[in-house]
């Protein structure tokens, strides 16, 4: 969905990036202020056509109906929820809605619900997510969220994004060996999504979209590849064709006046523009009079959104974006869904509790609660009304590879927690929808092993975290919190922790750095090494620009 081909064109502005070490930090950094945890809005039309295709591939390998499923298709969707339940963040799912355009690419599209939205609102409501309808579609809905600060990210693999000009896009993972990976674009106050010289603004992807063609402009203009549209986007094309159907009647006379006087210009441009690596006055000769459709343009600029419709129906009246509160996993209801829509027994039902839906939980439940004070996360009780900072039992393990976003700089660890509450509601729940006769068959677990961000743990549990590397120097091993807490203290700044600033070494200044490749850490010498108490030996990592970021510590 989208212009074709334009995401090559663009990803060279975009900024590779772990997604759960971007929402993480994202969130301490929102929680040290007081603010929410993050909220990231989600086109869900990309996620369930990929659930329909995957029925589709599997049907043309050969496989029967009664094999693939619906199963198949609520797997698909459940696997790209079970990513997204364990950020620390909240979640929103935007659907088209019924005002949508009918016609996309000359096909007229119907204005039914997708078949499987009932199943995939069934899973969001499970997974703790918050699900919104647009009144037009899904990705304008959501960049006008972001625009007015109700979203914090929009989550998407529709390129149409940018034509609606969303201030904060996450493309959705690309790597199947790595769903972690996505690249991300923001837009800059001076409007435009970029990187050192490069860039492109909405008002731009708006043209390379009437030109070379889009899912309302359908193939665009006859023989104007995308590589043409893009050369003319560094034009005044792009902001005047914006500027002549921004807010205006596509159909009053002034606007199709102005068009006339936009189309010349495309005529000029093809034949004499300098951005263009070859002239073409043969696609001017041929510029149709009646391109482009103001209907099409309008489309872009005007997308049917909630804001719009409010300011039609209410003039005079100041739109209130919605807010969304963070919202938790229902253990009881996932239980349920597991035995409705993938037919698991218990076993499996509890595997996926436990790696998926109990993890984003706890993570969730931790930020909102809020940092203990000294001793207090230590405390022990028999139940847990609750997987929060109490359920935690002790740390076991760290890990820096083979979890989501793990790094040597962003590890994992993997905690012991009471799940009295939660067990016994899921296995009543699968008890009563199994018929089980009897629930005391079903074994009961009084802790699970959830893997967790370090730093999470460090700023809502730093006891725990304390007294598993004390432990860990007993046993011989070189610990690494204080290698956390520098680095913590250099990327989050703004994070107020007496108590850890108390355990803290001090700090070098900020040192300006000429850019080296990200993959080599350097020892500076002479003047650029810092060394702090007790011998201790900071390497710095530079990146682009020239921040300085403590990522290691030397003994």
């Amino acid at each position: 969905m989208g212009i074709p081909d334009f995401w090559p064109l663009i990803s060279r502005v975009g900024e590779p990036r772990s997604l759960m070490e971007l929402i993480t930090f994202e969130a301490l950094k929102r929680r040290s202020k007081g603010q929410s945890l993050p909220v990231i809005g989600v086109d869900a039309s990309p996620i369930m056509y990929e659930a329909q295709g995957a029925v589709i591939r599997a049907r043309g390998n050969g496989g029967s109906w009664s094999r693939i499923g619906r199963n198949t298709e609520c797997r698909t969707l459940s696997m790209h929820l079970e990513q997204l339940a364990r950020l620390p963040a909240t979640i929103v799912i935007v659907f088209d809605g019924p005002k949508r355009p009918d016609l996309k690419r000359g096909t007229h599209t119907s204005c039914k619900e997708h078949y499987l939205t009932k199943q995939f609102r069934q899973l969001n409501d499970g997974f703790g997510f918050h699900t919104w309808t647009a009144p037009g579609e899904a990705e304008a809905e959501l960049a006008s969220l972001n625009k007015l600060g109700a979203v914090d990210f929009v989550l998407t693999s529709d390129s149409d994004i940018f034509m609606f000009g969303a201030p904060h896009i996450i493309r959705s993972p690309q790597l199947s060996k790595n769903r972690d990976l996505v690249e991300t674009y923001n837009l800059s106050e001076s409007g435009f999504y970029s990187v050192d010289s490069e860039g492109i603004s909405p008002a731009g992807a708006v043209l390379v979209a009437v030109l070379s063609g889009g899912d309302y402009s359908g193939k665009g203009l006859e023989n104007c590849g995308i590589k043409t549209a893009w050369a003319l986007m560094k034009t005044d094309l792009g902001p005047g064709l914006f500027e002549i159907l921004n807010g205006q009647d596509p159909g009053h006379l002034q606007t199709h006046a102005n068009l006339v006087g936009w189309r010349n210009q495309l005529c000029r441009e093809l034949r004499y523009s300098p951005h263009l690596k070859s002239h073409r006055p043969e696609l001017a000769s041929k510029v149709p009079g009646t391109f482009p459709s103001s209907r099409v343009v309008d489309l872009y600029v005007n997308p049917v959104t909630s804001l719009s419709e409010f300011s039609t129906e209410h003039p005079d009246r100041h739109y209130i974006a919605p807010i969304w509160d963070v919202a938790f996993p229902d253990s009881a209801r996932m239980a349920k869904i597991a035995c409705q829509l993938f037919d698991w027994d218990w076993e499996r039902t509890l595997e996926f509790l436990r790696d998926f839906v109990w993890p984003g939980e706890f993570v969730r439940r931790i930020l909102h609660q809020g940092p203990l004070g000294p001793g207090a996360s230590s405390a022990a009780s028999v139940e847990h009304e609750a997987l929060g900072i109490q359920s935690i039992q002790r740390i076991i393990a760290q890990c820096i590879y083979s979890k989501s976003g793990a790094s040597a700089t962003f590890p994992y660890f993997q905690v012991k927690v009471s799940i009295d509450t939660a067990h016994a509601k899921a296995s009543r729940a699968f008890h009563r929808e199994m018929c089980v006769p009897n629930v005391q068959r079903i074994p009961r677990d009084s802790a699970s092993r959830l893997w967790v961000p370090g730093f999470i743990l460090l700023t809502a549990a730093p006891d725990h975290l304390d007294s598993y590397f004390k432990k860990a120097s007993l046993r011989g091993k070189r610990p690494r919190l204080q290698n956390m807490r520098i680095r913590l203290a250099v990327l989050c700044p703004w994070l107020d922790q007496p108590a850890m600033a108390e355990s803290l070494p001090a700090l070098p200044a900020t040192v300006s750095l000429p850019a080296i490749p990200p993959a080599q850490p350097a020892i500076l010498p002479g003047p650029d090494s810092h060394s702090g108490p007790s011998g201790v030996t900071y390497i710095v990592h530079a990146q682009k620009g020239s921040q300085g970021e403590i990522i290691e510590i030397l003994d």
